[in-house]
């Protein structure tokens, strides 16, 4: 199973009950395959792919990154941090930033209270 084949909804992950939409993608910069800027520059290209609000995690604090990650539509990127305590607040922003509504699943809920208690 590739990223395209779940985010189009293809081939094994055509069942959205068992591969549901995402919400929200957390994307790296350095991956093997397609790079995250590449990815960014293919969802820049998709219609209906390019309202998914995609969060840039990268060990990468260089300002070139951050424009080009920005001007290829990446709706906010954070720097990757050390400790899992650092860790966990930074997810915890960015599901506050990106994912608190009402409709939120409880699990995502409960994830997020299991990490404000590291």
């Amino acid at each position: 199973m590739s990223f395209v084949e779940y985010l189009l909804g293809r081939g094994k992950c055509a069942d959205r009950n068992q591969f549901p939409e995402p919400d929200l993608l957390l994307l790296d910069l350095k991956m093997p395959g397609m790079t995250g800027f590449e990815i960014l520059a293919w969802l820049k290209t998709r219609p209906v792919e390019r309202r998914l609000p995609v969060v840039v995690l990268s060990s990468s604090g260089l300002e070139v990154d951050v424009k080009r990650a920005s001007s290829l539509g990446a709706a906010d990127y954070r720097r990757k941090v050390c400790g899992l305590q650092e860790t966990a607040q930074m997810l915890i922003g960015v599901w506050e930033r990106w994912l608190r509504w009402p409709e939120a699943s409880a699990e995502g809920r409960e994830l997020v209270a299991a990490m404000q208690d590291v």
